[in-house]
């Protein structure tokens, strides 16, 4: 690990590398999703060292506030219609700008970094954050029939888990958490953050920031038209809670949240996968051979 720098220090000398890295993203660097929605092109083609030295400044004050969320609906199966449409068969999913896409995901590097020990303990079983520290060697064979080794990580790995413990157990459990992330509470996932990470360190800067994207909202303006009325629906009924689906940070409040339940079912020994809010307990009983 690197000296200790403040997090505004390490926005202004990532922030324009990350933004490079998603615009050479071609099928989603022009993805747009309302009329005043900024895809990440236009902002590239924008950006400018003055606008790099304000976000930093502001984030240094403890003074940066995050732009409005962009709702979109997201129906669970395929084949309904608009006017079937309700809270129970779709969900909402809210996409942040691209600014604060770039700032949350040098967020949770950061932490990363500089927070290593106490990231990797959160993060252990989280498949969407915790690659280098639970990854796995399996075997496969290349084009010319090679036998040979490669790691898999992240959602690859928990799958390929799961065909793996379906092959030694009788039963799987699967769990779901409903609405777990429109549940969280925010006030819990500030101090959680607080008290965990940093500690005695007391740096205001992540605080700051943290608190900003957590307490961050959707615009109802934003959302598509056709859906203004399920939209509405959802914002009153999330209005001053939960962390939304869709931002960066999501997993990593899921993974505070569940962190003794996680460390629970393994001081059990229960094979146990979780791919955010979704729990497969694996019976601990063998197959019959």
């Amino acid at each position: 690990m690197t000296d200790k720098v403040n997090f505004s220090s390490y926005v202004k000398e990532h922030f324009k590398s990350t933004l490079n890295q998603l615009a050479e993203n071609k099928s989603k660097a022009d993805n747009s999703y309302h009329t005043k929605y900024i895809t990440v092109n236009d902002y590239l083609n924008n950006f400018s060292a003055e606008k790099l030295n304000t976000i930093c400044h502001k984030i240094s004050q403890l003074e940066y506030g995050c732009d409005n969320l962009t709702p979109i609906i997201i129906p669970k199966t395929t084949g309904l219609k608009d006017n079937t449409m309700t809270t129970e068969n779709t969900r909402l999913v809210c996409v942040p700008s691209v600014q604060d896409r770039i700032l949350q995901k040098l967020f949770i590097k950061y932490l990363k970094n500089y927070y290593e020990e106490i990231y990797k303990v959160f993060c252990m079983y989280d498949h969407a954050l915790n690659k280098g520290y639970n990854d796995k060697k399996v075997d496969y064979v290349d084009d010319r029939g090679v036998p040979k080794k490669k790691t898999i990580y992240g959602i690859r790995k928990a799958l390929d888990d799961v065909i793996e413990y379906r092959s030694k157990y009788r039963y799987v459990i699967k769990a779901d958490i409903v609405k777990f992330f429109d549940n969280i509470n925010r006030e819990i996932a500030v101090k959680k953050f607080e008290k965990k990470f940093i500690g005695l360190n007391d740096d205001k800067e992540l605080i700051a920031i943290f608190k900003s994207f957590v307490y961050c909202d959707a615009k109802l303006d934003y959302g598509d038209p056709r859906y203004k009325k399920l939209i509405k629906t959802y914002l009153k009924e999330l209005e001053g809670k939960g962390v939304r689906q869709g931002m960066p940070i999501a997993s990593l409040c899921s993974s505070m949240y569940l962190h003794d339940f996680d460390n629970w079912i393994i001081k059990k020994e229960i094979p146990y996968i979780t791919p955010l809010s979704t729990s497969k307990v694996i019976e601990k009983r063998r197959a019959p051979h």
